[in-house]
């Protein structure tokens, strides 16, 4: 699942853990998954990626967790989807997104708390 989130040419993506078996975690480059997904899922290319964070999805519940990136000097090109995906990506500004989460319109945890982490990090 990808968020894309803009302001001022800052986006982030919030990437769940590849559903992989566990052993297989460790040995995967993140930031490299996260180029890729980001370019199939959104059509973006990013000039620069920094990884800003890790969660964990729902601790004592599944090991599953997500990491956050920052992709900056995006160039969007066509989106690469496979046949199940759906994905619209639009483009926010903070406060825009900020009232949708208030107003319930988006509830999705993962989201929330990477925008939260770039606020505190003062990411955005």
């Amino acid at each position: 699942m990808v968020d894309v989130f803009s302001t001022t040419a800052k986006i982030f993506i919030e990437n769940l853990n590849p559903k992989l078996l566990e052993s297989l975690i460790h040995s995967i480059d993140v930031e490299k998954l996260a180029k890729l997904e980001l370019k199939e899922e959104t059509g973006a290319i990013a000039q620069s990626i920094k990884k800003i964070g890790f969660f964990h999805e729902a601790p004592g519940y599944a090991n599953q967790g997500f990491h956050i990136f920052l992709a900056e000097g995006l160039d969007f090109k066509k989106q690469a989807l496979e046949d199940t995906e759906d994905i619209q990506c639009k483009k926010y500004t903070v406060i825009q997104f900020e009232n949708m989460v208030i107003k319930g319109e988006i509830t999705d945890a993962p989201t929330i708390s990477a925008f939260g982490l770039l606020k505190i990090k003062k990411v955005i």
